[in-house]
């Protein structure tokens, strides 16, 4: 049985289209910060920008790279769910998201 499973989770974890989460390709290795404040402005790395402006940015981005999402407990979730469409619409794979801006 124990075989069984570990066969399952090995068969699942190849079927991941994400990469492995020490691969990194930039040469800092760090994280694109995004972040989203209570008033619904969006940075990306202290730039801000609407949730296109934000896809298009991504959308050249390796697949490896990490981006952690910062998000102020009082923004609407509407604007929430943009940076998330945008994420997505950019193909973005790896997303770290913290729900409190440092």
């Amino acid at each position: 049985m124990r075989a069984l499973l570990t066969l399952a989770l090995f068969a699942t974890i190849s079927a991941c289209d994400a990469p492995p989460p020490d691969a990194t390709s930039d040469e800092d290795g760090g994280p694109i910060q995004v972040s989203l404040l209570d008033d619904g402005t969006i940075l990306l790395d202290d730039e801000e920008m609407t949730p296109d402006e934000l896809t298009d940015a991504l959308e050249d981005i390796e697949a490896t790279r990490v981006v952690a999402v910062s998000i102020d407990p009082d923004v609407a979730y509407r604007k929430v769910n943009e940076v998330q469409q945008a994420l997505t619409e950019a193909g973005v794979k790896r997303v770290l998201v913290q729900d409190e801006l440092e």
